[in-house]
């Protein structure tokens, strides 16, 4: 029987290093930042009234971003990996090599057994077999499952995407906010934009949140001619991670809330076992 510092050795290390991988993350997006990330530009046709309002990037997200936000991922599923093996060796000094803590989107799935009862290979049963009965039981009420909604849970995020980075690279994608300040009118003798009135725009769509470069971000028609028509367009930027074209938030948001899952939800749990 092993006795482990709390927290191990292994899942303190782990954390810190994809803290530090968030940091190192928070100064890449700030960098991004720093100057303006695209700029527009309003085109018409020989009418006159149909106008799109298009976006274009004038810099590029470092290609290392996902990367980092992989690398950040792998650290903390791999340090939940870590605290499994404490676990199973504060009761047997060499627990058998599948063991590692298991997350599961279904109570099926986590309690898969054969036709003659006994765990799969797959099952989180069996990941956690040589570990404590007591801290199994925690590990199973830990489970995405649980939750109202198991494909939010930071867990499942976290297992569902250090999964995909194993095998391809994480998507970031440009998003545009949903209130965004749009406006139509002429510059008066200040430069300050007089509105048109609503009645002389028609057909109005903003488009977003998703963003590429040559985005049309809006389009409309006017009822008649403008001379020196300008928009205004102000909608904050940022950037989204997630799997083609597929978003699941702010990066910097989403693997903050899952390493504060797991420093302040998961590891308490456990301290008494080690």
């Amino acid at each position: 029987m092993s006795v482990h510092p709390y927290p191990p050795e292994g899942v303190r290390l782990k954390l810190a290093r994809a803290h530090g991988h968030l940091q190192e993350l928070h100064g890449e997006i700030d960098a991004f930042f720093e100057s303006p990330p695209f700029r527009i530009a309003l085109h018409r046709d020989e009418s006159g009234l149909n106008y799109v309002l298009v976006g274009y990037l004038t810099h590029w997200l470092p290609e290392m971003v996902p990367t980092i936000i992989g690398d950040c991922l792998q650290n903390m599923r791999v340090a939940l990996d870590h605290l499994a093996w404490a676990l199973a060796e504060s009761v047997e000094e060499e627990p058998p090599p599948y063991t590692s803590f298991p997350i599961r989107r279904t109570s099926d799935a986590f309690h898969e057994r054969n036709k003659a009862g006994k765990a799969t290979g797959r099952s989180g049963l069996k990941m956690i077999e040589a570990i404590p009965d007591e801290a199994q039981t925690i590990i199973e009420e830990l489970q995405p499952y649980h939750a109202e909604d198991p494909e939010t849970h930071p867990l499942w995020i976290l297992n569902e995407y250090s999964r995909i980075d194993r095998h391809r690279t994480l998507s970031v994608m440009y998003a545009v906010s949903d209130y965004t300040d749009f406006d139509v009118g002429t510059l008066d003798s200040s430069g300050k934009l007089v509105s048109l009135p609503n009645d002389m725009i028609t057909n109005l769509t903003l488009t977003g949140p998703g963003f590429f470069h040559g985005m049309d971000l809006a389009r409309f028609t006017l009822k008649e001619p403008v001379p020196d028509l300008q928009v205004k367009y102000d909608s904050p930027f940022y950037i989204t991670f997630g799997q083609r074209y597929i978003s699941i938030g702010d990066p910097l948001e989403v693997l903050g809330d899952i390493h504060g899952h797991i420093e302040q939800t998961v590891l308490p749990k456990f301290a008494r076992f080690l």
